[in-house]
């Protein structure tokens, strides 16, 4: 919303600007697609993804943007005549829906950080998947829980076994994500036959557009981050 020359403020958004597919603003709905499927790769896959820097960063403004003007629609409002507030009203709980997924997503992805916090830091592929707010709060939870860990019980220890290290010897005492997990696999576009094992001798398989299958995810990781499968 905008204040006209002079100084009245101009006619509200109209329900139906708002009411396109999925009943959200054509201006962001590419964007919001792309944040539910970002969200739901994040929540099925077994390890962390790449973070969508572009995507949060321009979806936070459009909540930032929104939320200003939602607040001085209300405060004109209230100091004046009602005028389209079922306009208003949709516009608010579209944006309580962005909201949600945005917060669903980080919310993913915060909880692989902290099972694996200490192995995502000290593995370059995972570490260059983090934000850098992310890479900072898997910093301070390692220092947090080994600080907890030295005050709670190593400290009574004998010193050869206070470590917190992840391996012991040849023993790996955080194992990484269960990647031969099976995950459910919807196919955005024709991949054509696709090995899904290790396994030479075992038979490929088509992806083709529209198929879904119950896949184990490392044969496809490289197709989901690349936007070629979606998880389901």
């Amino acid at each position: 919303m905008g204040m006209e020359e002079n100084g009245t403020q101009e006619a509200d958004v109209l329900p139906e600007d708002w009411a396109q597919e999925d009943d959200i603003s054509t201006e962001i709905s590419q964007e919001i697609r792309k944040l539910k499927r970002a969200m739901l790769n994040e929540k099925f896959s077994p390890e962390i993804l790449p973070f969508e820097t572009s995507l949060v960063h321009e979806l936070k403004e459009v909540i930032e943007v929104q939320d200003a003007l939602i607040d001085e629609e209300e405060l004109a409002r209230s100091s004046g005549p009602s005028r389209n507030s079922l306009g208003l009203h949709l516009r608010k709980i579209e944006i309580g829906r962005v909201k949600y997924l945005l917060r669903a997503y980080l919310r993913s992805r915060l909880l692989k950080i902290e099972h694996r916090a200490k192995r995502t830091l000290h593995d370059e592929l995972y570490r260059s998947r983090l934000s850098t707010d992310e890479f900072k709060y898997a910093e301070n939870f390692v220092k947090l829980m080994e600080a907890h860990f030295q005050s709670s019980f190593l400290d009574q220890l004998p010193e050869k076994l206070r470590s917190v290290d992840d391996r012991d010897g040849d023993v790996d005492m955080s194992p990484g994500p269960a990647l031969n997990r099976f995950v459910f696999c919807h196919v955005k576009k024709n991949v054509g036959t696709t090995a899904i094992s290790d396994d030479p001798t075992d038979q490929a398989l088509y992806l083709g557009a529209g198929d879904v299958y119950c896949l184990r995810y490392k044969p496809v990781r490289d197709l989901v981050e690349s936007g070629s499968i979606d998880l389901l």
